[in-house]
């Protein structure tokens, strides 16, 4: 069944040799929404021609669910070098979210003048964003909090939940999923957020996106070790002691340094 092969799917290492680029398209060009899901997600660690063909036809498609093709659009945007070319098409559909969407994923792409143009006629704080320029000079300070509440307080619209989470995994603007899971997706650097917001209130919350080195839990703590032939190593000590220890990198991947 289809759903039982999405939650397969959703839990295999990325680099599983099972994995093929071949079968990640037939499935994000499948009609199973959970399937076409997942096989978005893999995909951006899966990325090349083949992927990218697939990924640009289902995002282009005004025919296709538009949650499929925001995340189609996301998964273009993490990619180290985006497809450009699809991006600017992209912004000729009227739609806020697929806008939005695209301009988030343009940001660190490649412009040559004329797509470069396309994006400053927009005008927004994102299409600046997304030609590399500040998306905002009028912030208030980090450490003012309150300051930034009242800002959130007057932002227009409503809250969007899934949007928070791209921008989360987003890896050129919220960067969360670098060291943070959410629902198991992401990193294990930092701590779990999945449930984060059952324990903190919103200001801090919002203190520890703007200060997250103000207040860091001492098992969290990086360390940076230097071997004897002078390379270093950083991560989170797991195991210490005896003749080797365990460390936790920053790719989210244990490592053991033997004792001589």
């Amino acid at each position: 069944p289809a759903n039982l092969r999405a939650n397969v799917l959703r839990y295999v290492p990325d680099d599983h040799q099972a994995i093929d680029h071949h079968q990640l398209v037939q499935w994000i060009q499948s009609n199973h929404p959970a399937l076409q899901h997942e096989a978005i997600w893999k995909s951006r660690t899966h990325f090349n021609e083949i992927t990218l063909l697939a990924l640009h036809r289902l995002a282009l498609n005004p025919k296709v669910n538009i949650d499929l093709r925001l995340e189609a659009i996301a998964a273009i945007g993490n990619s180290e070098s985006p497809d450009t070319a699809t991006l600017i098409e992209l912004l000729a559909f009227k739609d806020p979210a697929i806008r939005d969407e695209t301009l988030r994923s343009l940001t660190g792409a490649h412009h040559e003048a004329n797509s470069a143009a396309k994006v400053d006629a927009l005008g927004t704080h994102a299409a600046r964003r997304a030609l590399g320029k500040p998306y905002n000079e009028d912030y208030p300070a980090a450490e003012n909090t309150a300051a930034w509440l009242q800002h959130l307080d007057v932002l227009p619209g409503k809250p969007d939940p899934a949007a928070g989470r791209r921008i989360f995994f987003n890896r050129k603007i919220g960067t969360c999923g670098r060291c943070h899971q959410v629902s198991e997706r992401g990193t294990r650097v930092g701590p779990d957020l999945t449930r984060i917001g059952h324990g903190s209130t919103r200001k801090r919350l919002l203190e520890s996106i703007l200060q997250p080195n103000k207040e860091v839990s001492p098992y969290l703590r990086p360390w940076v070790v230097t071997l004897s032939d002078g390379s270093t190593h950083t991560g989170i000590a797991m195991r210490r002691g005896g003749n080797s220890e365990v460390y936790l990198g920053v790719d989210g991947k244990e490592f053991r340094l033997d004792k001589t």
